[in-house]
């Protein structure tokens, strides 16, 4: 049985903690910079220089109704967990988050990988091409260098491991699931992203209300705290994990959610594009200014650090995103406003269709 974590134990174990948030924040807002479009050595059209990543828009609409799907699904586990069985819940959670890790695992990989060869080497590799048709219209193409292949073993690995191994699980328990949640988490920054900042403002208001509910005000409704009887209760890659303990051996850990890297991150990757928009040549390959990067993502540390310190200091659990959604909405406007670009922050559109639009002028 191993002893109880001192003052440095914690210490070490928290700031471990967010660093492989901040850490999977930082890579996955970079993974969501768009591809420059170069031209052709001989031809007056653009071209993309790598398979576009494909990309989901959290609109408006969408983010007045996150808090009230995530609410109706939470309050749902809540249900089942309190009056039914988590078991297969778990299960399926399990197997869902796994199969979708060896994806996700594999995209972070050949991010990886190419970043190590750099772009000339990596545009020297043999392809791989597989297109799909549809009445001669094509409507699945997959290009990736074959050398990514060798990559399947390593991308199925924690997944494998996770489902069907479960006395390495138990030894190698924090290191796989940081891995698949990472993954999860890096895969969801460079795909999804939100097309303004007033999507991003009521995506964090809303779920700021939303942590603060079924942290605190559920508990006198319901008898106990909805979300922490669900995150106590959900045994799934949806969350990471870190030792409490200096030398990295403890079966006490402290943990962060899922919930608590993406939905900032969402927010700071917007920024990071929003800077990149701003630059002269729009091209995230050449060093560029990130004022509004740079201010979310100390924010987001800072409030981090913050809910930590309120967190020991009253012996509670705390909605991350309480401390979350105000530092980093506080600190976009205010850069906006030391930058002198109010209207025009507010007016940027990052929308797929806008983006189009952009560059069929620029072709013009």
């Amino acid at each position: 049985m191993s002893a109880d974590p001192d003052f440095t134990d914690y210490v070490t174990s928290y700031a471990g903690l967010i660093f492989l948030a901040t850490a999977s924040i930082y890579t996955g807002s970079f993974a969501s910079l768009p591809t420059p479009k170069k031209k052709k050595p001989d031809d007056d059209g653009y071209e993309e220089d790598e398979e576009p990543l494909i990309s989901e828009e959290l609109k408006l609409e969408d983010a007045y109704w996150f808090p009230i799907i995530g609410s109706v699904m939470l309050l749902s586990l809540y249900l089942i967990i309190k009056y039914i069985s988590i078991r297969w819940i778990n299960v399926f959670i399990q197997w869902y988050l796994s199969l979708a890790a060896v994806g996700s695992t594999w995209n972070a990989l050949i991010t990886f990988t190419r970043r190590c060869l750099g772009t000339s080497r990596w545009k020297g590799l043999n392809y791989l091409t597989l297109t799909l048709h549809h009445n001669q219209e094509s409507i699945l193409r997959l290009h990736y260098p074959t050398l990514t292949l060798s990559l399947v073993p390593l991308a199925l690995f924690p997944s494998v491991v996770y489902l069907f191994f479960p006395k390495i699980m138990s030894e190698l328990h924090t290191v796989l699931t940081d891995v698949m949640a990472l993954s999860l988490s890096h895969s969801a920054l460079a795909s999804i992203k939100l097309d303004s900042l007033l999507t991003g403002v009521v995506l964090l208001s809303g779920l700021f209300i939303y942590d603060i509910w079924w942290v605190f005000g559920s508990k006198p409704v319901f008898g106990s705290s909805v979300m922490v009887t669900v995150a106590q209760g959900l045994d799934a890659p949806i969350k990471i994990l870190f030792p409490k303990s200096k030398f990295l051996q403890s079966n006490q850990y402290t943990m962060l959610g899922l919930g608590d890297i993406v939905v900032p991150g969402f927010f700071i990757a917007f920024a990071l594009r929003y800077d990149l928009h701003r630059s002269s040549h729009q091209d995230y390959q050449q060093p560029f200014a990130k004022p509004f990067f740079a201010a979310t993502l100390v924010a987001y540390v800072s409030a981090l650090i913050l809910t930590v310190v309120v967190m020991h200091t009253f012996q509670s659990a705390q909605p991350a995103l309480l401390y979350l959604s105000p530092a980093c909405t506080l600190a976009f406007l205010a850069a906006g406003w030391s930058q002198g670009v109010w209207k025009d922050m507010w007016s940027y559109s990052d929308s797929n269709d806008s983006i189009e639009q952009q560059n069929k002028e620029k072709k013009d």
